[in-house]
Formats: C-alpha cells, structure tokens, sequence
C-alpha cells in the first residue's frame, strides 16, 4: 500500500471521520476542533502525514479502519476547500490519485 505524503492529491471513495482543525477566523469560530464526517466524491491536499508516537495519548483515541491487519496508523492532515480536517489514511476510504514530485 502507497502511503500518502506532503503535497499529494487525495480522492475521498467513502464516508470517513476526521476532526476540523481549523476553518476561516472569526467565521467559523465554532468550526475549531470539532468532529465531521468527510463526505465522499470530492477531492484534498495532503498537507502533513505523519504516524501518532505510542507514547502519544491520542493514539490511543485512534482507530484503523482497516479492522483486523496489525500495522501502523498514518493520520494525514488534509485541506479541503478553507478547511483543514485530520483523519487516518486508508486506502479502502480514499485513493492517492497524484503524488508530487
């Protein structure tokens, strides 16, 4: 499985969950920090992709969507329109559609 890097175009298949991080200030105040469903046929930008330390008390919160394989969580932060959303990759809820150089 490709996994998704920084700059990379992101086809979203299904309904997957993610927290909005941010959204434009002083408008959509309430948008801080808060949990939405990523809606499907539309595309996003991988700003970030990183993999939560075990340490880290949020990847606890976390869960694969790929029930079952026992491997490591890629959270990627994406930005949708004016909105930055971070979710987990999985390739069963979005495809890498183009990849930057």
């Amino acid at each position: 499985m490709k996994l998704p890097s920084t700059g990379d175009l992101i086809y979203i298949k299904r309904n997957i969950s993610g927290v909005i991080t941010s959204g434009v200030p002083g408008y959509d105040v309430n948008w801080h920090s808060s949990l939405t469903t990523i809606e499907p046929n539309q595309t996003a930008i991988v700003l970030k992709a990183y993999n939560p330390h075990a340490d880290n008390k949020t990847a606890y919160l976390l869960e694969d969507p790929n029930i079952g394989v026992n491997k490591s969580m890629v959270v990627i932060v994406l930005a949708i329109g004016n909105v930055v959303v971070e979710t987990i990759y999985s390739s069963d809820y979005m495809d890498i559609i183009s990849s930057a150089p």
